[in-house]
Formats: C-alpha cells, sequence, structure tokens
C-alpha cells in the first residue's frame, strides 16, 4: 500500500496476503497458514537426527554422501484452517516433492489426504531422488492443496490444486558470507574526495591475474 499525499513518506505494504480466502482479517488467515507445517522436521541423512531448522548446511563430508531424508510431516490446526476456508478435509491433501534448481530438476515423491498421512518418520524411495543428487545439494517442498471444484471454492480463488501453504526443506552448501573490509576516513580536505562522499573503492593492484580468486581485503581498499 502506497500512501499518495504529496510530501508525504511513501510506505509499502510487507506482510504477505494471502490470495484466497474471504478477505477478512487477511493476517489471521497468514498465522493459520504459517502454522500447518510448523511442527514439521526433517534429517538428511540416516546417521543424524531431526532438525528444527528447516535448512542444513553440508559439511565436507556430507558432500560425497547420498541425501536419504526421512519426515516427521504433522499438521497443525487444520480444523481451523479448513472451517475458515470454507473447504472439508477430504478437500484438503499432503504432498511432497523434490527439486534440484542447479540440475533443473523436480520429482513428486509422494501424496496423501489427511487421514493417510504417516504417523512416524517418513522417509521417500531413494531411487526416486537418485538423478536430482548434486554435490550442491536438494530441496524438499511440503505442500498442502485443495483438491475439491466448487463454485464457492473458485470465488474464494480456492481453484483445484490450489498450493494454499508450503514449506521447503534445504539441503544446501554452507552460506558464505566475508564481511568487505572498510575503515573509517574523513573525506574532504587533502583526501582528494568531496566531503559528501559516502564511500571509496580502488584497487590495490593490477598484477594479479586472477583477482577474484584473491581475498577481498588484498585486492581492494
Amino acid at each position: 500500500m502506497t500512501n499518495e499525499m504529496p510530501g508525504a513518506r511513501q510506505r509499502r505494504e510487507r506482510r504477505a496476503i494471502p490470495p484466497f480466502g474471504d478477505g477478512a482479517a487477511p493476517s489471521s488467515l497468514s498465522n493459520m497458514l504459517d502454522s500447518v507445517f510448523s511442527k514439521c522436521r526433517f534429517a538428511p541423512f540416516p546417521n543424524v537426527g531431526f532438525f528444527d531448522s528447516n535448512i542444513h548446511f553440508l559439511s565436507d563430508d556430507e558432500r560425497e554422501s547420498a541425501i536419504e531424508p526421512r519426515f516427521e510431516i504433522v499438521v497443525d490446526r487444520i480444523e481451523d484452517l479448513a472451517e475458515r476456508l470454507g473447504v472439508a478435509r477430504d478437500d484438503l491433501r499432503v504432498g511432497i516433492s523434490a527439486r534440484n534448481r542447479h540440475l533443473r530438476r523436480y520429482a513428486v515423491l509422494e501424496d496423501w489426504n489427511l487421514e493417510s498421512l504417516p504417523n512416524g518418520p517418513w522417509s521417500p524411495d531413494v531411487s526416486m531422488l537418485s538423478e536430482l543428487q548434486s554435490q550442491r545439494g536438494m530441496e524438499f517442498v511440503l505442500a498442502l492443496r485443495v483438491t475439491a471444484s466448487r463454485p464457492q471454492l473458485d470465488l474464494q480463488g480456492l481453484d483445484r490444486n490450489r498450493v494454499i501453504s508450503r514449506k521447503v526443506f534445504a539441503v544446501r552448501e554452507p552460506a558464505i558470507a566475508e564481511t568487505f573490509p572498510f575503515q573509517w576516513s574523513e573525506f574532504g580536505g587533502d583526501s582528494g574526495y568531496p566531503k559528501q562522499m559516502l564511500w571509496a573503492v580502488r584497487p590495490k593492484t593490477t598484477d594479479l591475474d586472477r583477482p577474484y580468486d584473491q581475498p577481498v581485503g588484498d585486492v581492494l581498499t
């Protein structure tokens, strides 16, 4: 939402507003949808325990190992959500898929109605994952979708196969975060820069054959 009044500071709406429902209390509906899979956990390898976090960063030892995940699939507040959306439990299904963005490959692993969800840890057929494996990891997407098709649902944007909630479990390379080295300086005066200058970046040397392979502090000031 943007305030168009002249001279007023513009503000942007940052909430995630669901594109379905009756439009009443969208924040409440968003909270319900966020809660559906909040208790789900996964373990990316047989020899590790379940993680509360949905991201697992690969160690050096794990890079050569095949990912063999296990999942604890728990749905929460599903009765409240179904009532709020005006759908029946039989209108909803939970599916899980795997994808590898780097290989551009995707596979549906399993699909359940709410009554047939596994009670304990569930593992996919590892043969279904063989073509999605890479040293850069992969992702698993747990999704709740509407499977019914009725006029009253279509009016709410709940058309058939609409995904209304999802959770992504990721097994990926470690994040590399290197802080850019900087020092505070007074611009102006003898510095050669205007006083209004905020940042100045310059190369330390032009003799490096592959500067992008070097630590940033050795290349730039």
